[in-house]
């Protein structure tokens, strides 16, 4: 990462996140040969809805820090129908906040764990006790509620736990099989190689 950029700052919706993104950015990073890349500490800003009216602020808190970032939100609320129009709001929006500040957003759809029910394989490995006839869906990005339908998947008395899970998961997700099932992945992967390349 010669004259390159040495670190990037993670914005994201919740505490398992915060944990999980992190581990996929170095994942990711490793895969393109970037093994000189710093995550900073992610910043938690909560979903859509809430960063809209505050935009402004949290770009300027994460200004202080240095570094380029990738805003990583779920995209499951009541009027997230247009993910490609919204990221384009969003960036428009940066701009003029901040104009001098590489930033970009990544939403997964509906949320993050639907990069899970998009990597059946690895999901099972984490998750041993989801039985063998539970039919993983075959769009993960039409699925309103991944995390609840982990947590129904399991047996009675088990449950996915975000703050559990979640970076377990991540840790060991296939890469080559997400560039092939999601598209959500595939915005994060290209938003983050924006930012470091």
């Amino acid at each position: 990462m010669s004259g390159g950029i040495r670190s990037v700052l993670p914005i994201v919706e919740g505490h398992g996140d915060a944990i999980a993104v992190p581990t996929l950015i170095r994942r990711i990073a490793h895969d393109h040969g970037l093994f000189e890349l710093k995550t900073l500490r992610p910043h938690i800003r909560g979903d859509l809805p809430k960063i809209r009216p505050r935009l402004k602020d949290y770009l300027l808190t994460a200004a202080e820090e240095g570094a380029p970032v990738l805003w990583v939100m779920d995209y499951d609320c009541d009027t997230c129908t247009d993910v490609m129009r919204d990221i384009a709001d969003l960036q428009t929006q940066a701009h003029l906040a901040a104009p001098h500040m590489p930033v970009r957003f990544a939403f997964m759809v509906k949320e993050f764990e639907s990069l899970f029910l998009a990597d059946e394989a690895t999901t099972r490995q984490v998750l041993k006790s989801i039985p063998l006839d539970a039919a993983f869906p075959s769009t993960p990005e039409s699925i309103r509620g991944a995390k609840e339908w982990l947590s129904k998947a399991l047996p009675k008395g088990q449950a996915y736990k975000e703050t559990i899970h979640q970076d377990r998961i991540s840790s060991q997700l296939s890469l080559e099989v997400l560039r092939k099932t999601s598209a959500s992945f595939n915005r994060f992967e290209r938003s983050l190689l924006d930012l470091i390349q």
